[in-house]
């Protein structure tokens, strides 16, 4: 989750499971603020958005976005009905697109228009850039060095922190993109997995990079503090 210096809460992905999800989030929000101004489902796989179920069950969402495509899915199905029995506003949002608050600017610079009729569902994924006067971020979601070299040309570079592609995919983090966005910082979403997530190679190109590595899988939950230019990074299940 996003906390913004104007006050602005949002939250970027949920994980698959809505239990886990809200146990991360009640820690992050205190118990008398049941409000977040924007949910962002970055596209329509389980394991980003299952876990956002519960967080629109519990929590009150001033904004929903997402980037257009939809999911056949029961749980996408679940997720739809309770945007339309709260009436909670819905947003399509694609490269090109903004969201503004106070003097923070977060640019989406993917999917474009022709990365949306993509087959593969990781190329459609929301991309986006947050700036404001103490740090700049990229987030990922899921795309793989062929978005990475698309986007490029779209970001204001170097970027301070990174939130690692596709939990560390070896066919994401491509050290073309790595070297050119040169991320002081790095954060690894990643659970117990099967993928061998993540990869020597991902790891191999952040390093290279001289980035400061962060993985949920070995740290659990992992909170950044930005102050003054400095970053301060709290870890803990």
């Amino acid at each position: 989750m996003i906390d913004l210096p104007s006050g602005r809460q949002i939250l970027i992905d949920g994980g698959p499971d809505s239990a886990k999800t809200l146990e991360a989030l009640d820690r992050a929000v205190p118990p008398t603020d049941r409000y977040l101004d924007a949910v962002i489902a970055t596209h329509p796989q389980l394991d980003h958005f299952g876990g956002l179920v519960g967080v629109l069950e519990k929590y009150n969402v001033g904004v929903f976005i997402y980037n257009g495509r939809v999911s056949n899915l029961p749980e996408w199905q679940a997720l739809w009905s309770i945007i339309k029995e709260k009436k909670i506003p819905v947003v399509a949002l694609k490269s090109g697109d903004d969201i503004r608050s106070g003097d923070s600017l977060i640019k989406v610079v993917s999917p474009s228009s022709a990365d949306l009729d993509s087959k593969e569902p990781n190329d459609t994924a929301l991309v986006m850039e947050l700036e404001d006067k103490k740090a700049s971020a990229l987030f990922t979601s899921d795309i793989g060095s062929n978005i990475e070299a698309e986007i490029l040309g779209r970001l204001d570079l170097p970027i301070g922190i990174l939130k690692v592609a596709h939990h560390g995919s070896k066919y994401s983090s491509s050290q073309a993109f790595i070297q050119a966005i040169a991320p002081r910082l790095s954060v690894i979403e990643v659970g117990k997995n099967s993928y061998g997530h993540p990869t020597r190679e991902a790891l191999a190109n952040l390093l290279r990079a001289g980035s400061e590595i962060h993985r949920t899988d070995k740290e659990g939950t992992i909170h950044l503090e930005i102050k003054n230019d400095l970053v301060g990074v709290f870890t803990g299940r």
